[in-house]
């Protein structure tokens, strides 16, 4: 879920850098992070397939995982702002607002591509849907 998620944030940087320098290692980077993503799939519905009972300690690691995380960290305030007057354009209150709409977006984007993958390993849409809403805030 982090890589998948991670890719998503990638796309964004590469759609509001303001370089093409920064765009095309953040393309590169991105390939590389969907090759990851891809693997990891595979490699988990290969597991689902050979036991069907595995989504149920998937769905137990992703609680656990996120207690933990609740505990070191939580959605970044200054990781926001930044999305946010990058993608805004700058930091003038309506480029702002517009940012920060478009980073709310970027997270109903990560948050409906989980789902997605979840499901696309053999879960549920009801339990890929509860696990996604557990997935960490802060972009892991």
């Amino acid at each position: 879920m982090g890589e998948g998620t991670f890719v998503d944030l990638l796309s964004f940087l590469e759609k509001h850098m303001p370089d093409d320098a920064t765009r095309k290692i953040i393309k590169l980077a991105k390939r590389d992070e969907m090759r990851h993503v891809s693997y990891g799939l595979e490699h988990v519905k290969s597991a689902i397939a050979q036991n069907p009972n595995r989504i149920n300690s998937l769905k137990a690691t992703a609680y656990k995982r996120k207690e933990f995380m609740d505990e070191v960290s939580g959605e970044s305030s200054l990781l926001l702002e930044a999305l946010a007057i990058l993608a805004g354009g700058s930091d003038a209150p309506n480029d702002y607002k517009k940012g920060f709409d478009l980073v709310e977006e970027l997270k109903e984007t990560m948050n409906t591509n989980r789902v997605k993958r979840l499901i696309d390993i053999g879960m549920d849409e009801e339990l890929a849907n509860d696990i996604s809403k557990v997935h960490t805030p802060n972009f892991m």
